[in-house]
């Protein structure tokens, strides 16, 4: 989609300091490209999912800047 890549500014003095990004609903179509291009672009992202089997399978779970967090039990 053109238009929709994620774009980052640094304003301050801390510029070495990795960007942290809560993403809710991560495991949706919206919330999935948002964590891949964030993880690309070297942010830390915690994504907030309510399965956390589907979070495993469709999110790289194995990247350390990616925390899952559980957001409702079911």
């Amino acid at each position: 989609m053109e238009g929709s890549e994620i774009s980052e500014q640094v304003v301050g003095e801390d510029l070495g300091a990795k960007k942290k990004v809560f993403v809710a609903g991560a495991t949706g179509s919206t919330g999935k490209r948002i964590v891949e291009q964030l993880l690309a672009k070297g942010f830390a992202v915690k994504a907030g999912v309510r399965d956390i089997d589907k979070a495993k399978t469709t999110l790289s779970s194995a990247n350390p800047s990616l925390q899952i967090v559980i957001l409702f039990a079911q």
